[in-house]
């Protein structure tokens, strides 16, 4: 016993000295009163074979995995991690009703409703909670924040878990046991509810949007199970947009908001020392061109802070942020020590290297991996050169974009992008450099729903880098589809819809209802930058959500079915047919359409002055 007890007593030392110093003062006290409360009440509603001084002693186990959830890699701090308090600046959020822009969208609008969410405790709700944003608004760093905070206020115990590394066949219930057990806890269903009934636990699952697509459907089972059964412990779950947990009845869904005006300066003053902060922020000043609208999300302002040391030129526009950032990466090892050259393990030059990466991007996003093992990161890096017929060895690449670029955080026994945006504009690269034959399929299958959102991060960024194409086999197909009509029939203009061209744009949405009457609409063939003036308008919650009885066993199908009981999908076609469409819905079909129009008309013009361009002349000037 006394060496067990000189072993514990040596463990606890060490795991101290990894501590942060304000939550080993702080947090010791804070951790061991909550699980006090929380050991007492568990241990009245279930049999525990283990003495409150082992949990107890356990407690700088649980601080130090808090503070490993603190630190952070970034694009700013690529060499090492950073605690997220260091850099972290509040967030806006949309209040009820409020829908978010995309990417360099948002205009200040003082309508416009905004709140800043600081801790769990401002949302003012104990309900569970979808926090949706888009790429880079800054979600996980939120979500980890909020873990701070937690530990901090010292009421309940923040179980943070990244979805995406449950792994295939591992139930939820056994991923959070793993995390617990560093209270040398054996959770079973019992205990779990016991712990959850406390009042004492609060879970943060951050990117329901990473987990596989195969498992989806399993885990948001698990997740509505949990929600629907343990009443008193939080859920807050992170996810882009357009996911299948924004539709569970058991959670409020808060967007957050894109960065306005001047709120880019504080993540300038957090991140740069002041020197170079007056500078970078008088030459935005400066500038001609409205950089500020780019600057909307902590990620792009992170990556122009990065960039522009090295590179002290402005961009103008989303492309050329990500272009920058690949050449200084690769080449600013080379260029830290005058007169030194680093060497790199494999033999290309810079551009066989951006080619590789491009596929090895384009790969993996063809598969939907977020994360991937050694061995198989080596295969598709294989292929990847295969592909751009480049020849070196996969093992030495891998390696160089790690240590080199430092694209890819290896963690554990597995690779991951530093930013999945990362993946997302290397691979739209990739597509743009794709012979027409293979672009045009590319860009034909993406008309089609299931495609379209598997790549509609990468299609935002070919609508710069490849607007051509993505007008030609893309934007226009998809007009065509939604209209209904061929080229010359809509340059005759778009006038007030008829019955026929109505049905056939309603017959590309959906209406999903849970039992308990949540409506949620959903597009079939999505418009990309239109498709949340259907998809987010209220109106449809305003009318089926109060009506959903009347129309559930006359016009709609099971559509899936969940803990919370079945899921109904609606026919619109026939609700319109029958008369039963009201007159607000029809005018946001109308209005939505006028918007496509215009979006066809500009890419039909661009087309024909691109078609136009007189090349033998232009040479021969």
């Amino acid at each position: 016993m006394r060496r067990d007890s000189e072993a514990s007593e040596q463990a606890q030392t060490q795991e101290e000295k990894v501590m942060d110093p304000v939550l080993g003062l702080m947090g010791n006290k804070v951790l061991e009163r909550v699980l006090d409360e929380a050991y007492d009440f568990f241990k009245s509603q279930a049999e525990l074979n283990i003495k409150k001084i082992y949990i107890k002693n356990k407690i700088p186990s649980l601080l130090a995995n808090f503070n490993s959830i603190r630190m952070v890699k970034t694009l700013w701090q690529i060499d090492k991690p950073i605690d997220v308090e260091q850099f972290y600046c509040p967030l806006h959020f949309l209040a009820e009703g409020q829908t978010g822009n995309e990417m360099g969208k948002t205009k200040p609008n003082n309508s416009t409703k905004r709140i800043t969410i600081d801790n769990a405790l401002e949302f003012k709700t104990t309900n569970n909670i979808v926090i949706k944003g888009i790429a880079g608004q800054g979600k996980t760093i939120f979500l980890r924040h909020l873990c701070v905070k937690e530990v901090e206020r010292g009421e309940r115990i923040p179980v943070f878990i990244e979805l995406r590394r449950i792994q295939p066949g591992e139930t939820l219930l056994l991923h959070i046991n793993h995390y617990l057990e560093v209270l040398n806890l054996n959770i079973d269903e019992k205990i779990f509810k016991a712990l959850c009934d406390s009042k004492k636990f609060i879970f943060l699952f951050d990117a329901f949007d990473e987990i596989p697509e195969v498992e989806k459907p399993r885990i948001i089972n698990e997740i509505e199970r949990l929600a629907y059964t343990t009443k008193n412990a939080q859920i807050i779950i992170t996810t882009r947009p357009d996911t299948q947990i924004e539709m569970s009845p058991s959670f409020e869904v808060i967007a957050m908001d894109n960065l306005r005006g001047e709120e880019y300066i504080g993540y300038i003053d957090k991140l740069a020392d002041s020197e170079y902060g007056d500078l970078l922020k008088k030459a935005i000043k400066a500038h001609d061109s409205p950089i500020e609208q780019l600057l909307c999300t902590p990620l792009l302002v992170t990556m122009l802070i990065f960039s522009y040391r090295s590179y002290p030129r402005l961009p103008e526009r989303l492309s050329d942020f990500y272009e920058s950032i690949f050449d200084i990466l690769l080449k600013r090892h080379d260029s830290s020590k005058p007169g030194f050259t680093r060497g790199r393990r494999t033999s290309l030059n810079d551009h066989q290297f951006r080619q590789i990466f491009d596929a090895f991007c384009f790969i993996t996003s063809a598969k939907k991996l977020r994360s991937f093992k050694e061995k198989d990161a080596y295969i598709d890096i294989s292929q990847s050169m295969k592909i751009v017929d480049i020849q070196d060895d996969a093992e030495n690449y891998l390696k160089d974009v790690k240590q080199v670029t430092c694209l890819l955080l290896e963690e554990g026994h597995e690779f991951r992008f530093i930013h999945n945006s990362v993946q997302e504009y290397y691979s739209a690269s990739f597509i743009k450099d794709l012979p027409e034959s293979k672009a045009s399929e590319f860009y034909k299958a993406c008309v089609d729903t299931k495609h379209f959102y598997a790549w509609r991060e990468q299609l935002k960024h070919l609508q710069s880098i490849d607007r051509f194409r993505y007008c030609q086999y893309y934007m226009l197909p998809l007009c065509r589809q939604w209209f209904g009509k061929e080229d010359h029939e809509l340059e005759q203009g778009n006038s007030k819809l008829e019955d026929t061209q109505l049905l056939n744009i309603i017959k590309h949405l959906g209406v999903d209802f849970e039992l308990e009457g949540r409506a949620l609409t959903v597009m079939a063939q999505p418009l990309l930058q239109i498709a949340t003036n259907i998809t987010t308008n209220n109106v449809f919650d305003a009318f089926f959500g109060t009506n959903y009885k009347e129309f559930i066993p006359k016009f709609s199908k099971e559509h899936s079915s969940s803990v919370f009981g079945k899921t109904y999908t609606l026919d619109l076609s026939a609700v319109y047919l029958a008369g039963l469409l009201p007159k607000p819905i029809i005018n946001v079909i109308q209005e939505t359409s006028n918007d496509a129009y215009e979006l066809w008309k500009e890419a039909r013009s661009f087309i024909i002055k691109q078609d136009s361009l007189n090349m033998i002349e232009l040479v021969g000037k």
